[in-house]
């Protein structure tokens, strides 16, 4: 175990140098500004938030120093949505032990002094990442709507759906709290699901107010991007657009709201012979009517 994680880590610093080296021949090269940031953009596709959280916050701010010497203050918003993804991504992990050090059945307090201390460490970096993700939102859409174009309002505002659907799942775990196991057992139900009232069960009156506040903002978004595009006329993003919808619905156990989007885009891609979308879309509509991986 001692091994893997020396392993693990040691492939960790060699990802990160090997990123900064990549960066500084793109940002020494003699390529135009444009070229320079096709090509950071081009490594960001190629990393993912869960997985890359780090290299992506390098690649991002080198991308971002190109947009504002350039101008382009629409490429500098979408750059600082990708940097909240990043940040919400890392949280999963720390709320998870969080909650191994606390959920066991009949706890009261933490055995050891260490316990305690770690779980005091993991509680501030996790309203340090909530703190940020809002924060790179904030700066984002505030430079968006220094040049408003109708395609980069439309992306920002899919992106910032998706990050408060993660910020959503996370804060049900972190409020759920250990109590009596007959309330956790009928949560469970899929009726009481479907009904969307298992959060009665889980999380107490502030708590839900503070999760479902999140979720309407959630799915604020997602409607402001759909009304973008379709103003644009950009049906293959419009179609990923109900897709993602379909997704985040289907955590919020809406089950008929998340066919319903499914079913949109499913329209828009045969219309428009939409191709890229199939496999995603297929994948996504097998999921079961109530529970997904992402619960």
């Amino acid at each position: 175990m001692i091994t893997d994680q020396k392993n693990f880590g040691k492939n960790m610093k060699e990802n990160m140098e090997k990123i900064k080296n990549e960066i500084f021949v793109i940002a020494s090269s003699s390529d135009s500004d444009q070229n320079k940031l096709e090509k950071l953009n081009q490594m960001l596709a190629g990393l993912n938030p869960l997985e890359n959280s780090k290299e992506m916050f390098l690649v991002c701010d080198a991308a971002i120093i190109l947009a504002d010497k350039m101008g382009k203050t629409e490429m500098i918003a979408q750059l600082f949505l990708l940097k909240a993804k990043a940040e919400i991504a890392k949280e999963t992990f720390l709320i998870h032990e969080m909650k191994n050090l606390t959920l066991a059945l009949g706890w009261f307090g933490f055995a050891l002094k260490s316990e305690k201390s770690r779980y005091d460490q993991l509680e501030m970096r996790v309203q340090e990442i909530w703190s940020n993700t809002q924060k790179y939102i904030n700066t984002g859409f505030a430079y968006l709507n220094k040049n408003p174009y109708i395609g980069p309002a439309g992306y920002c505002q899919k992106m910032a759906g998706e990050i408060y659907a993660s910020f959503y799942l996370q804060l049900k775990l972190y409020h759920f709290t250990s109590g009596k196991p007959w309330r956790a057992k009928i949560s469970k139900y899929k009726l009481v699901r479907f009904l969307d009232i298992d959060d009665l069960f889980l999380l107490d009156k502030k708590s839900r107010k503070r999760t479902r506040e999140v979720r309407r903002d959630s799915l604020k978004c997602f409607h402001e991007a759909i009304k973008y595009y379709n103003q644009s006329k950009a049906w293959d993003f419009l179609a990923e657009c109900y897709i993602s919808l379909g997704l985040e619905y289907h955590s919020f156990n809406s089950p008929i709201r998340s066919k319903i989007s499914l079913y949109k885009a499913s329209i828009l891609i045969k219309k428009y012979k939409i191709i890229g979308l199939d496999d995603r879309l297929k994948s996504i509509s097998k999921m079961p009517l109530i529970g997904s991986d992402r619960d």
